[in-house]
């Protein structure tokens, strides 16, 4: 089987999303299905003949969470300040644990220290969309493009090296 690339960035890291409308459903029994780009954020549709999906409730989001173990800097809306880490990250969003309790919907300034980097991914602007004891989920709202950029190619990497580690013959990892 060929790997599907998305036509815009020709990333090789898409993911199948849900079908937003009568016409995709519809599209569907032609085995024309709904991608999004897990590096540029491109929703496009692609013909996966012969191929059958269905419809999971487990997870809604259209972006990989990919587990990772990060440094961040959280600042409130109320000038308050923590140090957290950041337990999964995507293109869109992370999960962080920090000691401060921020509530949903509250607007966050955050900044990721990936390693072998000196500055950190400046997130402007985020909101909580869940939180729970000394966790919560975080969607990105407003990232300066170059941002954007160095947290594509971060994530670009984790993506490459689950697939590099999923791809590894058996053998080879005893």
């Amino acid at each position: 089987m060929i790997r599907s690339k998305c036509p815009k960035c020709s990333g090789e890291f898409i993911r199948r999303v849900s079908r937003r409308s009568g016409f995709e459903r519809i599209l569907s029994r032609f085995y024309i299905y709904p991608f999004r780009c897990q590096l540029c954020g491109h929703r496009f549709k692609l013909l996966q003949w012969g191929e059958m999906y269905r419809k999971t409730f487990y997870d809604r989001r259209e972006f990989e969470r990919m587990p990772v173990s990060l440094n961040a800097s959280i600042w409130g809306e109320s000038g308050d300040h923590d140090e957290g880490t950041l337990r999964d990250l995507s293109m869109r969003g992370c999960g962080i644990s920090s000691g401060v309790a921020f509530g949903e919907g509250s607007i966050l300034r955050l900044e990721l220290h990936i390693p072998n980097d000196d500055l950190p991914i400046v997130v402007k602007a985020a909101v909580v969309r869940n939180a729970a004891a000394g966790h919560c989920e975080i969607e990105f709202l407003r990232l300066h493009h170059a941002e954007r950029e160095r947290l594509r190619r971060f994530v670009n990497g984790l993506l490459a090296a689950r697939d590099a580690e999923t791809k590894e013959p058996t053998s080879a990892r005893a």
